[in-house]
């Protein structure tokens, strides 16, 4: 996952060489991304798009059981670390959806299990500036 910026304008480009899946990492990195989008200077607008043949296939299940695992060591998945890996999976959508400026997502290809409820619930913006 890469950020070009150009002008007033912001670009998540999702690059992973592969399927796009959501990992653990690759969800560390969205947040960050978003983060630094939230306050920056010039930025109107950002586009979120993929390279590759599918926009994602969705959850890697593997990084999911590394974000529940116990540091003890066990192997049990309580519902308090599974309901804290699924609250970490969804915030950097959350904050997506809340960013100032508007997000246009262009999907291409399949999208499986693509994680846009929080965009669609997002309040309606008005592009007013060209792309």
């Amino acid at each position: 996952m890469r950020l070009v910026v150009t002008g007033t304008r912001a670009e998540i480009i999702l690059n992973d060489g592969h399927y796009n899946m959501l990992s653990a990492q690759w969800v560390r990195t969205l947040d960050a991304l978003v983060d630094s989008l939230a306050v920056h200077p010039t930025v109107r607008v950002v586009l979120l798009h993929a390279e590759g043949p599918l926009f994602t296939a969705g959850l890697d299940l593997n990084s999911l059981s590394s974000l529940m695992a116990d540091p003890k060591g066990s192997r049990a998945v309580g519902s308090s670390r599974f309901r804290a890996a699924v609250t970490a999976m969804q915030r950097p959508f959350t904050k997506l959806a809340q960013l100032p400026q508007p997000v246009v997502v262009a999907i291409h290809g399949s999208a499986f299990c693509c994680p846009t409820h929080s965009l669609t619930h997002s309040p309606p913006h008005s592009l007013t500036h060209s792309l």
